[in-house]
């Protein structure tokens, strides 16, 4: 299962998995796993998996030119102990109930917004040119890019997108806060997304 975006406590949990009951069988880790402060991602696995790997070959032989790295490891140690001792995941769960909040009171009724979905402090927000129908827009305008830029210059990183209906068509942007973002900073959040987006609409609508 690829965890590299949801885990490390993104959705509420250590690993959304958890939120389903679900226990892969391999399982792939990485971005929060060191904070972003050192490329460090994990494959993870059951232990009878390993077995039937090691019975088959006759050993495991896991190892790359750039695997197990000191500085990788550490930082990963460090990440994990720092998100224990101020217990970021506990939180999480709250403040994305505030963020989920303030985007639906913000954005929901925008006539340009097709869905609004996530979970934790992970959020996308797509963009359609009809609401009802859903109907996506000319992928020739970039919209997510073009959303993503206005809203950098405002101060905000958003993450865009683009291809989610068909491969082509479809525009979207997600939002990722820090574990640590304050109720203000969230407030300041949404209104500066909600002004980037109507910002770029109105440019091209």
């Amino acid at each position: 299962m690829d965890e590299v975006m949801t885990g490390m406590g993104r959705t509420g949990k250590w690993f959304a998995a958890e939120h389903w009951q679900v226990t892969p069988d391999i399982l792939t880790i990485g971005k929060g796993a060191a904070s972003g402060y050192f490329p460090l991602s994990i494959v993870a696995t059951r232990g009878e998996w390993l077995d039937l790997i090691a019975r088959g070959r006759g050993d495991f032989s896991h190892g790359g030119t750039f695997s197990h790295h000191a500085v990788g490891a550490a930082a990963g140690l460090a990440t994990l102990e720092y998100l224990r001792q101020h217990q970021l995941v506990d939180g999480v769960e709250e403040k994305g109930q505030f963020l989920r909040q303030q985007l639906q009171d913000r954005l929901a009724e925008l006539p340009y917004i097709g869905d609004l979905r996530g979970i934790g402090l992970m959020w996308g927000i797509e963009f359609v040119r009809h609401k009802e129908s859903k109907q996506p827009f000319d992928p020739d305008l970039h919209l997510g890019q073009r959303i993503a830029d206005e809203a950098l210059r405002l101060g905000l990183v958003v993450y865009p997108g683009s291809g989610t209906v068909d491969g082509n068509q479809g525009d979207h942007v997600m939002v990722g806060p820090p574990f640590c973002i304050t109720q203000g900073e969230t407030v300041q959040l949404a209104e500066m997304l909600e002004k980037a987006i109507r910002t770029c609409l109105e440019a091209i609508v």
